[in-house]
């Protein structure tokens, strides 16, 4: 299992439940795995699905009831709401962390950190095993399996290793990607905004290609984003700052604790996710949602 984010880390633990064997591995140290930029919310109906606990604890940011859809003329909304569940706005290294104690404690699944995959083992068309480097180590080594499973997120080395008329081993970045920046700002007191419903605004002229977002992480604090077309990858703070951030934060002093941004994926999944002795799951397969 090459990867320990939300996708590797529940493929690992239903692996273990089903008593496979399971070695999973990801490039960080264990103490930061979950650490990543993103959105952090989820809906509540894929917890009921896979029979996995819904955000409870540290990991529970907030709850929020539905979310809203705006026209670009912020003149039309739809509200998408679903009284029979909640939706969830993680504190995304927390949520990680648990999925992936939970994963170490479903069965035999050693955990191994800073451990890198370099590619695929290709014999006879099919796929056994990987080649990893150890980051405290020198020289690589090889792990052998009956299932590999890649998990390794937008930038796969691994998917790339196959030739394969079922697998696509090249996405389209400027066609099928957005390039996204978001700030976790916190306004100090009860803000302009309604905490109980996640925001998405379309609108091609502010954001080409993508969407702003607005997301309560509590009464007082919001994660605010924008997506939009790589060739504006230059300019992505400057239009989140005058596009997503500007027109709807009115206080005057404000913390932003944090920041970052990265790609996503706005495309449909990978035509298969499946191989001779692999398989490919989250942002590797062009998952939306990798649970």
């Amino acid at each position: 299992m090459v990867g320990a984010g939300t996708g590797g880390t529940t493929a690992a633990r239903f692996a273990g439940r089903a008593g496979l064997k399971v070695c999973l591995l990801d490039t960080k140290p264990r103490e930061k795995v979950g650490e990543k930029v993103c959105g952090d919310a989820v809906g509540g109906e894929i917890f009921d699905i896979l029979g996995i606990d819904p955000p409870r604890k540290e990991d529970l940011a907030w709850k929020v009831k539905g979310a809203k859809l705006v026209s670009p003329d912020r003149q039309t909304s739809i509200m998408m709401v679903d009284p029979s569940q909640a939706g969830y706005i993680v504190n995304r290294r927390e949520f990680g962390q648990r999925l992936l104690d939970e994963a170490l404690g479903a069965g035999s699944v050693e955990f191994r950190e800073r451990t890198f995959a370099k590619e695929l083992i290709v014999e006879g068309g099919a796929v056994k095993g990987v080649k990893v480097r150890d980051k405290t180590k020198s020289g690589t080594e090889e792990i052998r399996a009956k299932v590999t499973i890649d998990a390794t997120g937008y930038h796969t080395p691994l998917r790339k290793c196959l030739d394969s008329p079922f697998i696509e081993r090249d996405i389209d970045e400027e066609r099928d990607s957005i390039i996204c920046y978001r700030e976790i700002v916190d306004l100090g007191t009860a803000g302009d905004f309604d905490p109980d419903y996640i925001v998405i605004t379309l609108d091609q002229k502010l954001a080409p290609g993508g969407y702003l977002w607005h997301f309560p992480k509590n009464k007082t604090s919001l994660n605010i984003g924008i997506g939009t077309y790589l060739k504006f990858t230059r300019e992505i703070k400057k239009l989140y700052f005058q596009n997503a951030f500007q027109p709807y934060v009115n206080a005057k002093k404000y913390t932003v604790t944090a920041r970052g941004g990265g790609l996503v994926t706005v495309r449909r999944p990978i035509d298969s996710a499946v191989e001779d002795g692999v398989m490919f799951v989250g942002d590797a397969a062009a998952q939306v949602n990798p649970l």
